[in-house]
């Protein structure tokens, strides 16, 4: 993690609501919390800094952590399809902010995108409202890794 995705990641607000998820991304999560845990206690400041990071920012996030089995809605680490109004199509995996990497379609339940898509399910419609404007998308699927 760069220092400027550490400074945007401590940036984020974690919604106050529950954060709906499955139990393996649940697992996932808190198994990454151990992890900066025990790197917190390595002399590497830089690692040190990053573990500090990490688990500033998945803390929250477990603790607002509501399991639930697998459905038909999406949570965190639901993979969904999407259709624009415009034509265009999309496949998005939503994933928790320390987990994002925008080219293969992980985006964070926080941003704009993710945060319209958490709970929906195949064949709502949903208005994003991001920097770049609002967009009408219909989903076209919801499925579980």
């Amino acid at each position: 993690m760069t220092r400027e995705t550490r400074s945007n990641v401590l940036s984020l607000e974690i919604p106050e609501r529950s954060i709906p998820m499955t139990v393996p991304v649940y697992v996932r999560l808190r198994n990454a919390l151990r992890a900066s845990e025990r790197q917190l206690e390595r002399r590497d400041p830089e690692t040190a800094r990053e573990a500090e990071t990490n688990a500033a920012v998945l803390r929250p996030i477990l603790e607002r952590a509501h399991v639930l089995p697998i459905g038909e809605r999406a949570v965190v680490g639901s993979r969904v399809r999407v259709r624009y109004d415009d034509g265009d199509s999309a496949r998005y995996e939503l994933v928790a902010p320390t987990e994002v990497d925008a080219e293969a379609g992980r985006i964070s339940f926080q941003s704009p995108i993710g945060a319209a898509l958490l709970g929906v399910r195949a064949g709502d419609r949903v208005e994003v409202v991001t920097p770049a404007g609002a967009r009408r998308l219909t989903v076209r699927s919801v499925y579980h890794a």
